[in-house]
């Protein structure tokens, strides 16, 4: 690992060690291009693809007329033939 943001960044390195210590975490490795700390980024990444699936699932769910289940929609497709 490289020492410093700038090095890393001309030799094309994802992440680096730096002196900075996170507040949460301490010394850990950060990455090269936002210069954020792994750890952090990786829980704050989870936490957004959790809340993103849970929007996605309803729209899903408003997109399907409100209807949850694949027998549900199927009945409402023979329903409108």
């Amino acid at each position: 690992m490289e020492a410093s943001r700038e090095n890393a960044f001309k030799k094309g390195k994802k992440k680096y060690n730096s002196e900075k210590l996170c507040k949460k975490h301490g010394l850990v490795e950060r990455y090269t291009a936002s210069g954020g700390c792994v750890v952090c980024q990786k829980a704050a990444s989870k936490k957004w693809i959790a809340e993103a699936s849970e929007a996605l699932k309803y729209l899903r769910y408003l997109d399907n007329g409100g209807a949850g289940s694949a027998k549900e929609r199927l009945r409402r497709a023979e329903e409108q033939k």
